[in-house]
């Protein structure tokens, strides 16, 4: 660990059926931690001064259009903001999708800085998960198809939506080490059982049950 400015963040996640569905986050105060041969000397960063830290986003030097950073004034002159010693909390910056993680931004409640963006892991497969499930019990059709080119495995909520729709087959066309597969659970089948202990299954194990095939 070098010489900086460190927080520590406890993530909080819950589980259902070995996805990461609802994230929170709990974050400490910042600390200014240095080095000292094989110690090191942490203190609240609110002790240390801006000189001693150097913090970038509190330089006053001139950008480009010659204007100095900080806030501006009724009459359009430039001051200083002062320091802040930053309460952060996270909002959604973007929801995810099937394809993307959560954005996730974490937001200065007494300066309004936004201080660091992060994605929510795991979040982009739950919510291809949940795109599943609703393709599945609302197909009109007698068939679902799910497509996609990142995921390979099904969690149990899904098979529980097919368990729910016994009257439909389920299509999923999905890509694995860049080949394109296609496999079909037939309606009426029995998944029951088909994940693991982990709560997944995946399509590779769904073709040689269900006689999956390549197609590009």
């Amino acid at each position: 660990m070098e010489t900086g400015i460190y927080k520590a963040t406890v993530i909080v996640g819950k589980n259902e059926g070995g996805s990461l569905t609802t994230v929170s986050f709990t974050d400490s105060s910042l600390y200014h931690v240095t080095k000292d041969g094989e110690n090191y000397i942490v203190a609240p960063s609110s002790d240390i001064s801006d000189k001693d830290v150097g913090r970038a986003e509190d330089k006053t030097e001139s950008d480009e259009s010659g204007q100095r950073d900080g806030q501006q004034d009724e009459d359009g002159s430039f001051y200083e903001r002062q320091d802040c010693t930053h309460s952060i909390e996270y909002e959604i910056q973007q929801e995810a999708d099937p394809e993307q993680d959560a954005v996730l931004a974490g937001v200065c409640s007494l300066c309004g800085d936004v201080l660091s963006y992060s994605y929510v892991p795991n979040s982009a497969y739950a919510a291809f998960l949940l795109e599943a499930v609703k393709s599945i019990l609302s197909a009109q059709e007698g068939e679902a198809l799910i497509e996609t080119q990142r995921w390979v495995s099904f969690n149990q909520m899904v098979f529980d939506a097919i368990s729910q729709r016994p009257e439909r087959a389920v299509t999923v066309n999905y890509r694995y080490k860049g080949t394109l597969y296609t496999v079909t659970i037939p309606a009426g089948a029995d998944v029951a059982g088909l994940c693991g202990e982990r709560g997944f299954c995946g399509f590779r194990y769904l073709d040689q049950i269900f006689e999956g095939r390549e197609i590009g």
